[in-house]
C-alpha cells in the first residue's frame, strides 16, 4: 500500500519544508512505522489489522496549487486567488530522494495546496508514470491509499459504468485508483458531456457536493464488491486467499488545494484500515519560518535542530494537514482519524470529521 499527504492553507508553504526537510517527511517515509505511536502495527498473523507491509518505492507525485497560468491568461475573469489556483503535477518512478530534479523544484517552490503521493504498487500494475497519483481532473487531483478488492472482476464494471466519454479518455493507467477516480468524478458531474467539460475546464465544486458523491461512490464500491464475494462463495465457500478474506482498504483523498475531503475506510470490519491522521498545527512546526522544528522530539536529536525559527506559531495561517503519517514527532500535533470517518475540509480551512 501507499502513503499520501495533503495540505490546504491559508499562507503558502515551502514544498522543502512539507515534503523533505522533516526527518520523518513523507518521501522518507518508505517502510512499516507508525508515528505518533497511537496506531497498532500489522501483525502478519491478526488479519484485522492495518497492513502496510510493502515498501513504497514504485514511484511518486506531487501536485501543488498555482495561480500563474492564470495571471498570464488575458481571459481569465476572477479577482480570487482560490478560483484562480491550478495543479502543477511532477511525477516520476525513480527513488525521491535521489531525484536532483525534485530537490531544486521542492527548494524553490511554494503554494498554499499540496498533495503528494509514494506509492507500493499492488497486484501486476506496473511501475510507470502514468501509475502515478495523484490523478488530476481539471482544478482537482485525487490519491489513494489501500486496496479495492476484487478489481480484476470489477475493472470491466467500472469502465462500462462511466457515463462520461471525457472519464474514459482521462484513464490513462492501470491501478484500481485512478478508475475509482474516474468514477468520482463522473458521479460528480452526473455523466454528462456538459458537467464533464465544465469539470475540466476548472469549474469549483461545494466541499459537502464532494463528501455526497464520495459517499455515493463508496456505496456503489461496495455494492459492486459484495457482488464479487457472494459469487465467490457461490464457487468457493472459503472464499479466502492465502488465508485472508478478500478486503477493501479505501483511504481516499480529493483536493482542489483549497478544499479536500478525504476517508478513512476498509472492509468487511472489523478490519483496520491504514493510518490516517489529521492536523491544525504541525505546518506551522515545518514551516522554517516559524518557532519550532519537526524534529523536535526525535531520540538523540542533533542540537541544531532545536534551532526555533523567527516568528510566533501564533502568527502561522490556518491550515489543515490530513496525511498517512504525522511528518512531525510531536504526538500532541496529530489526531488519529477513527475507522469509517470522513475528514471535510473546505476553504474556511477548518477540518470537520464525520462518520461516512
Amino acid at each position: 500500500m501507499c502513503r499520501w499527504f495533503c495540505m490546504v492553507s491559508d499562507e503558502e508553504a515551502l514544498v522543502e519544508d512539507m515534503l523533505v526537510r522533516p526527518r520523518h517527511s513523507l518521501l522518507k517515509q518508505i517502510d512499516d512505522h507508525y508515528l505518533p505511536h497511537v496506531h497498532v502495527k500489522f501483525q502478519a498473523s491478526d488479519s484485522t489489522s492495518s497492513p502496510n507491509v510493502t515498501t513504497n518505492m514504485d514511484g511518486y507525485g506531487i501536485a501543488y496549487w498555482t495561480t500563474t497560468a492564470s495571471d498570464f491568461d488575458p481571459c481569465s475573469k476572477s479577482s480570487s486567488d482560490i478560483a484562480r489556483m491550478r495543479p502543477v503535477v511532477y511525477k516520476s518512478i525513480r527513488p525521491a530522494l535521489n531525484d536532483l530534479n525534485l530537490k531544486s523544484l521542492a527548494a524553490g517552490t511554494s503554494s498554499k495546496g499540496l498533495l503528494a503521493h509514494i506509492r507500493a504498487g499492488t497486484g501486476l500494475t506496473p511501475v510507470v508514470e502514468t501509475n502515478n497519483h495523484p490523478f488530476i481532473f481539471g482544478r482537482y487531483a485525487f490519491a489513494h491509499n489501500g486496496v479495492l478488492s476484487h478489481y480484476a472482476e470489477l475493472k470491466l464494471r467500472l469502465l462500462t459504468s462511466l457515463r462520461g466519454r471525457a472519464a474514459h479518455n482521462a484513464i490513462l493507467g492501470t491501478t484500481d485508483s485512478e478508475h475509482m477516480a474516474a468514477l468520482f468524478f463522473d458521479r460528480l458531474v452526473a455523466g454528462t458531456a456538459a458537467g464533464w467539460a465544465e469539470l475540466l475546464e476548472g469549474k469549483q465544486y461545494p466541499v459537502q457536493q464532494l463528501a455526497s458523491t464520495m459517499r455515493v461512490v463508496l456505496a456503489e464500491l461496495e455494492g459492486w464488491v459484495a457482488e464479487c464475494i457472494q459469487e465467490d462463495k457461490e464457487e468457493d465457500s472459503s472464499a479466502v486467499c492465502n488465508g485472508v478474506a478478500p478486503h477493501s482498504a479505501l483511504n481516499l483523498v480529493v483536493t482542489d488545494g483549497s478544499s479536500l475531503v478525504a476517508i478513512r475506510y476498509a472492509s468487511p470490519q472489523p478490519r483496520e484500515p491504514p493510518s490516517l491522521y489529521v492536523s491544525t498545527v504541525a505546518g506551522a512546526t515545518m514551516n522554517r519560518l516559524y518557532e519550532g522544528h519537526p524534529d523536535k522530539g526525535y531520540p538523540q536529536l542533533p542540537g541544531h535542530c532545536q534551532r526555533e525559527g523567527p516568528k510566533p506559531r501564533k502568527e502561522h495561517g490556518r491550515h489543515v494537514i490530513v496525511a498517512s503519517e504525522p511528518s512531525t514527532y510531536d504526538r500532541n500535533e496529530w489526531k488519529l482519524v477513527p475507522p469509517q470517518h470522513m475528514v471535510i475540509v473546505g476553504t474556511d480551512h477548518i477540518p470537520n470529521v464525520e462518520v461516512i
